[in-house]
């Protein structure tokens, strides 16, 4: 239906996956195309996947054409997906690697080819916030790596640094490190999960999670952590409240999760390392980022600081579940909505934000959702 190409720019920036796709054509055939495309001389130069997702649905797209010139278009373009998308700092030096070797004109623009380049590296690096030598790191990377070294690097399974000097072997020899990095993490990682698993059998009968029917495409996890010293313990403790779990068991559940998902965990500061090193490489989950509850009123414990915040770790399954239509702020402000019970600006949020096929689960929580399936609320208190 529509034969618009596109232009090469609009493949600057990484393009989304079948299930972010597949949401984004859903939301469109729901709430319609909310941003209008940008065309450049008769090509996408922005937008390429709303033009897919229409095409896929059989609509007109609303587009609007740029009028200047295609030096400023690219800025433009390169600037507003800094802003719409969440980038690592790889990510960014791979993009400022592209943008460098953008060669001017449209009739020999070819992303990848540095011939009649007419950007330059400095120019990219300031326009990335990324140094130079990040930069030269992913030339070398692009050049020399194998396939599966470019996949793991994309993949965040290798950093930049560590992938440029793979880069140096052979491509064959870049796959035999691969292979046996990869089976050691695998290694790495079942070790952790029979160790979790281990001591949940040995406390079986404590609490064993009965989970409701199906799989969630979006969950909020509030843990009962267990600090581990009882004589602590008062009325004041969530733990006076509701039953214990270590982060044993906690890292051990098999949480009812689709393919594709994505995972917000409320964690106190004493558990923020056991989050990133134990429980979500045990989940199956990657770190997709972070915010931080202000509390009103901080509460006095054993540790060097009076706590007056709790963060909300993000992670992603899979491919998670897109982009929000709009964002959290880092930081928020609220009281909480009772003894050890979370603000309910994060639920809202997600309600606001995320399209409303999406199926939602709240593990832990203290208070019923219209809309969530919940879990845990009336979780029977272990004995320690």
């Amino acid at each position: 239906m529509h034969s618009t190409a596109f232009h090469p720019v609009s493949d600057l920036f990484p393009s989304m996956s079948q299930s972010e796709l597949s949401a984004l054509i859903e939301d469109i055939r729901i709430n319609g195309q909310q941003e209008p495309i940008l065309l450049f001389e008769g090509l996408v130069a922005d937008g390429r996947h709303r033009w897919m997702a229409c095409s896929s649905l059989g609509i007109t797209p609303k587009t609007v054409l740029w009028n200047g010139d295609e030096e400023t278009l690219i800025r433009h373009i390169i600037s507003v997906n800094l802003h719409r998308r969440h980038l690592s700092p790889t990510d960014r030096a791979i993009l400022a690697m592209r943008y460098a070797n953008l060669p001017k004109g449209t009739n020999r623009f070819t992303i990848g080819t540095a011939a009649a380049a007419s950007m330059t590296q400095g120019n990219a690096a300031r326009l990335f916030s990324v140094s130079a030598d990040s930069i030269q790191r992913a030339r070398k990377v692009s050049a020399q790596g194998s396939a599966e070294l470019l996949e793991a690097l994309s993949g965040g399974q290798i950093s930049l640094s560590e992938a440029a000097r793979l880069a140096k072997l052979s491509k064959e020899q870049q796959k035999e490190v691969l292979a046996a990095a990869t089976l050691v993490r695998a290694r790495q990682l079942e070790a952790r999960r029979t160790r979790a698993r281990e001591a949940i059998e040995a406390r079986k009968g404590v609490y064993d999670p009965a989970f409701p029917d199906g799989e969630f495409d979006i969950a909020i996890i509030d843990p009962p952590w267990d600090y581990g010293n009882s004589a602590l313990s008062t009325n004041c403790s969530p733990g006076f409240h509701r039953g214990l779990m270590s982060v044993q068991e906690i890292a051990a559940m098999r949480l009812p999760l689709a393919h594709d998902a994505l995972v917000f965990v409320w964690v106190p500061s004493y558990f923020l390392s056991d989050v990133m090193t134990t429980i979500l490489p045990a989940w199956g989950l990657h770190y997709a980022g972070c915010a931080v509850w202000k509390k009103v009123n901080g509460v006095v414990g054993a540790g060097m600081f009076r706590m007056t915040h709790e963060m909300v770790i993000a992670a992603r399954k899979g491919a998670g579940v897109g982009k929000p239509d709009r964002q959290l702020p880092s930081v928020f402000e609220a009281d909480p909505a009772r003894q050890s019970g979370k603000p309910p600006i994060l639920a809202n949020w997600v309600d606001l934000a995320f399209p409303d096929w999406l199926r939602r689960i709240e593990i832990f929580s203290q208070n019923k959702r219209s809309g969530w399936a919940m879990f845990g609320a009336d979780r029977p208190t272990a004995t320690h």
